[in-house]
C-alpha cells in the first residue's frame, strides 16, 4: 500500500518533468526573404516569455545594393486554452530592428532605352520599433516539432536616414498602426 501511495505522489511530478518547458523556432516568411528570425520561449505555466533575434541580408531588387538587417525583441504569451505546445494564446510583442541598404560605389550602366545612367554611392539606414498585441495558436507533435500562427496589430515607429550625393543627411520619421502576422516552426525540449 505504501508503494502505491508513493508511486501516486511521484508519478505526476515525473510526468510534468517530461513536458517540454522550452521551445526554439524560426519565422518562415522572413526566412524566405533572407532573414533568419529566431525565437526562444520559456514556458512558465499559464504564460510563456520569449526572446526574438533577426539577422540577414534582406530582399532587395537592386543587385548593386548590399542590405543587412538585425533586430531584437521579446514576446509574452498568455495561454487561453490548452498548453504552451498545443493551444490558443493572446500575447504582446516588442521589437527593435535596423536595416542598412548600402551601395558602396558609384555605378554606371545603359538602361533599356540605351541611355547612360549613373547611380551614386549611397546609404539608407532605417530604425524601427514596434509594440503590438497578437493572438495565435500552436500545434505540436510527439517528437517535439511544432508550428505556430499569429496575427495582430502593432504601433510602429520608424526613422529613415539617407546619405547620398555629398549632401547633408536626409532624415524622416513616421508612426503608424500596422497589421502583423507570422508563421513559425520549431522544436520543443
Amino acid at each position: 500500500m505504501r508503494a502505491l501511495l508513493l508511486l501516486t505522489l511521484l508519478l505526476p511530478s515525473t510526468v510534468l518533468a517530461l513536458e517540454p518547458q522550452q521551445a526554439v523556432g524560426v519565422q518562415l516568411q522572413r526566412l524566405v526573404v533572407g532573414v533568419l528570425d529566431v525565437g526562444y520561449w520559456r514556458d512558465l505555466g499559464a504564460v510563456s516569455v520569449g526572446g526574438l533575434a533577426a539577422i540577414g541580408s534582406g530582399e532587395n531588387d537592386d543587385s548593386t545594393v548590399e542590405s543587412t538587417i538585425m533586430g531584437l525583441g521579446a514576446q509574452g504569451l498568455w495561454h487561453l486554452w490548452g498548453s504552451a505546445l498545443r493551444g490558443v494564446h493572446l500575447g504582446a510583442e516588442a521589437r527593435w530592428e535596423k536595416r542598412d541598404d548600402h551601395r558602396p560605389e558609384q555605378i554606371s550602366f545603359d538602361n533599356t532605352a540605351m541611355q547612360q545612367v549613373t547611380l551614386p554611392a549611397q546609404r539608407h539606414t532605417s530604425y524601427g520599433v514596434h509594440i503590438g498585441a497578437l493572438a495565435g495558436a500552436r500545434w505540436s507533435w510527439s517528437a517535439g516539432l511544432w508550428v505556430q500562427a499569429q496575427v495582430g496589430v502593432r504601433q510602429l515607429w520608424t526613422s529613415n536616414t539617407l546619405q547620398c550625393c555629398q549632401q547633408p543627411d536626409q532624415t524622416t520619421s513616421t508612426s503608424a498602426i500596422r497589421p502583423m502576422s507570422s508563421v513559425t516552426a520549431g522544436w520543443a525540449f
